[in-house]
């Protein structure tokens, strides 16, 4: 049995690096199911994806396949008729877009292929909207994950049938690592004397709530002046609005209190000097960062009913969670992670347990690959009835 693989881009972020373990682990559990990834554009994971499967990615610009019917070059048209040929002689059993972002090309190529799709939806509803999802794009997916609830409620929002929609905590093999290791989970103790370390991770962006951090900032110095403390942010792939944060911070005089260190092949060693992350997404449907941290006993902040991971956090005991929009909230929360080193170790430690206990309980690669094989059970059972 064979699957064709669809991600939007090969980007260090949270998709594609669920994406690229799932298939590593596929790849030694599942011989029998062979697979190929293509991407809609590329990024600095493809020659990690080459090293397991065959991959296909776009040399010029990100594409579509919708153009084979647009007015593009003779050149991109052929090229996509080319491809098309190529998709078809593989003869692929299932097609899995690995994200909403992916969608529009998968349900163009079923047109051609004539085999059903898996949506694995990592995207909340308002992405969905974003991304340009439709019902009638919903109604051409057979099946779907949403990668918990705010990327099952999404779908909902979009009539995916409640009853097709498998809802599966992501997990990132940077999380294995930790899990696996007790020597990394435990060197999470820093300095009491030093100033408070925050994380603030992924891409400086409005959906990530990068235009809150000069607002909490400025509004936590005038709260709480003595406050001593420095973000660290992590992972920024994309420009987004990073050049309008850096200006309204240097506008207020506090420049020097927010560092971005960009995109990094391993983050570990940063994430072990953190304290506490705090996390301003206006919807994030399963920040693997928030994740990879609390299992290094690293508490979070959050805003109430825009992150997945709230799931997992109960408020005051091992995270904070704060009403939508309320900066003096966040400012305060922060003063008191900051000053209470013992209450956020308290708090790290109980998240990490919470954590660890359900992950040991529920293996997501093997959550999908159980899925994957039924399906493809399903569809061989299909394919011999209509034979006979």
């Amino acid at each position: 049995m064979k699957i064709l693989f669809i991600s939007h881009e090969a980007s260090r972020s949270g998709a594609p690096l669920a994406l690229l373990y799932l298939l590593k682990e596929m790849k030694i559990k599942t011989p029998e199911i062979t697979f190929n990834v293509l991407f809609v554009q590329g990024g600095p994971l493809i020659d990690d994806f080459k090293s397991i499967c065959k991959t296909i990615c776009p040399f010029n610009r990100p594409w579509n396949i919708q153009h084979v019917f647009k007015h593009d070059t003779i050149r991109e048209r052929l090229s996509i008729r080319f491809l098309i040929q190529y998709l078809k002689k593989e003869r692929f059993d299932l097609i899995y877009a690995n994200t909403v972002a992916s969608l529009s090309t998968a349900v163009a190529l079923k047109t051609h292929l004539s085999i059903p799709i898996l949506l694995h939806a990592h995207e909340a509803v308002q992405s969905q909207h974003r991304f340009g999802v439709t019902k009638n794009l919903i109604k051409n997916c057979d099946y779907f994950i949403g990668a918990g609830i705010l990327a099952y409620e999404g779908l909902i929002a979009f009539d995916a049938p409640a009853d097709r929609i498998h809802t599966i905590y992501p997990f990132s093999e940077l999380a294995e690592r930790i899990m696996s290791d007790a020597s990394l989970s435990s060197k999470n103790k820093c300095p009491n004397e030093r100033k408070a370390l925050i994380g603030c991770i992924g891409p400086l962006t409005e959906r990530k709530g990068a235009d809150f951090l000069p607002m909490i900032i400025r509004r936590l110095h005038d709260i709480h002046p003595d406050c001593d403390y420095k973000i660290h942010c992590i992972g920024t792939f994309i420009e987004g609005i990073s050049k309008k944060v850096f200006y309204d911070l240097g506008r207020i005089g506090m420049r020097d209190k927010l560092q971005d260190f960009g995109s990094v092949s391993d983050p570990l060693p940063e994430y072990h000097k953190l304290d506490f992350l705090l996390m301003l997404s206006r919807e994030d449907p399963f920040p693997l960062a928030v994740l990879e941290n609390g299992l290094l006993g690293k508490p979070c902040i959050l805003f109430d009913g825009s992150c997945g991971t709230q799931r997992f956090i109960k408020d005051g005991e091992n995270g904070i969670i704060v009403p939508y929009l309320d900066i003096d909230g966040v400012a305060n929360a922060i003063y008191q992670l900051c000053e209470d080193r013992e209450k956020r170790l308290d708090m790290g430690r109980k998240f990490q347990e919470t954590l660890t206990n359900h992950y040991h309980q529920f293996r997501t690669n093997d959550e999908i690959i159980k899925l994957l094989l039924q399906i493809l059970n399903d569809i061989k059972i299909d394919s011999n009835t209509h034979k006979d």
